[in-house]
């Protein structure tokens, strides 16, 4: 009995042994994810709703007796938004993303991501011009200016092979965080989406204290292109090439 009752012992302190090995590499994953998502838990604020206002229609997009609310977008765009709600979710299991047009826009109602031209939506297209004045997008060229710095896509054989994307981040006046997406040309949208899910990594610890804090940066990323979009696999061969803050922080 004595023996039955050493095995049971150390059977029950086995259990809480491993038990407790778990639990604390679930603690340690979750304040890991914590860390690297605290500018997602900021942009959230204290609740899980999510507004991403997805890109504006243009003639290209506007068919004839196609119903109101089906959009047509490209894939790198399509593929932005959806990494955007992945990147939400896993930061904060349960929030909820909701697809605004720019029409319908109204950034009082909470924290928002805009994927897509700042210009599409009336208040994203002031605000970016109240604060990187000097910033310059052609979609025709296929090109971003800022500061003297020019990025522009690369194309060889009619072929996007490489991209730019921009990332914006801020707090409104109604104190709600925002980020808004976009790139040189369709490609950089799905460039700049991946950046923003891996900023902690990307960024110094100060610069991302910053963000976190909901400074007013803007930061340009470069990506390769493989086939009609980046890389699925990871997102090493997407890195921030530049950062500039915006002189409204200074206020």
């Amino acid at each position: 009995m004595e023996v039955l009752g050493g095995v049971g012992v150390d059977l029950i302190a086995s259990v809480l042994f491993t038990s407790a090995g778990f639990g604390l590499a679930r603690l340690y994953e979750s304040l890991k994810a914590r860390r690297r998502f605290g500018y997602v838990n900021a942009l959230l604020g204290t609740g899980r709703r999510i507004t991403v206002v997805f890109p504006g229609a243009g003639p290209t997009r506007e068919l004839e007796g196609r119903p109101a609310n089906a959009i047509g977008m490209s894939l790198a765009e399509g593929a932005a938004i959806t990494r955007v709600g992945v990147i939400c979710r896993d930061a904060r299991p349960g929030t909820e993303m909701y697809l605004v047009h720019p029409n319908d826009f109204h950034p009082a109602r909470g924290p928002f991501v805009i994927i897509g031209d700042p210009a599409d939506a009336a208040w994203s297209r002031v605000w970016v011009a109240n604060s990187f004045p000097q910033l310059c997008c052609s979609a025709e060229r296929h090109c971003v200016e800022f500061d003297g710095a020019r990025w522009e896509t690369r194309i060889d054989n009619n072929v996007v092979i490489r991209d730019f994307g921009l990332i914006i981040v801020g707090v409104t006046s109604n104190a709600h965080h925002f980020a808004i997406l976009w790139g040189a040309s369709e490609f950089g949208v799905n460039i700049a989406a991946r950046a923003f899910g891996d900023l902690y990594s990307q960024l110094s610890r100060e610069r991302y204290k910053k963000v976190v804090a909901g400074e007013s940066w803007m930061y340009v990323a470069q990506g390769d292109v493989d086939g009609y979009g980046v890389r699925t696999d990871d997102v090493s061969n997407v890195s921030i090439v530049a950062a500039y803050r915006s002189h409204n922080n200074s206020e």
